[in-house]
């Protein structure tokens, strides 16, 4: 009975470390940069015919360096996960939403 319970309690043991261990592995953030996430989720979801393209008064998202300002102002924050109010047509999905959060607290960087 003890070698059974010695057994059982090694592969609990061995599959939490398995399961911690991922996590501090694999950094969800670190998949994320402008140019492969952020740059085409902002064109599918922000950056269309009638909003937040040139001429748009509240900002041209198509251009690197408006986008950058507007996440440096905290107005991206503000907009997307204080109020919720943003996109107000393409609504991001939750995954988007992280993708999102990790580029604004990296930095909003150009990679």
């Amino acid at each position: 009975m003890q070698q059974i319970l010695l057994f059982v309690f090694s592969m609990g043991l061995v599959s939490f470390l398995s399961c911690t261990n991922d996590k501090f592995e694999t950094d969800p953030c670190s998949a994320v940069s402008y140019v492969e996430t952020i740059r085409p989720l902002v064109e599918s979801k922000c950056a269309f015919s009638g909003c937040h393209v040139e001429g748009f008064p509240p900002g041209d998202f198509t251009l690197y360096e408006v986008l950058k300002q507007k996440a440096e102002e905290g107005k991206i924050q503000l907009m997307v996960f204080s109020l919720g109010i943003m996109p107000p047509v393409h609504i991001l999905t939750e995954e988007e939403k992280s993708q999102l959060q990790c580029w604004l607290q990296s930095g909003a960087e150009k990679m």
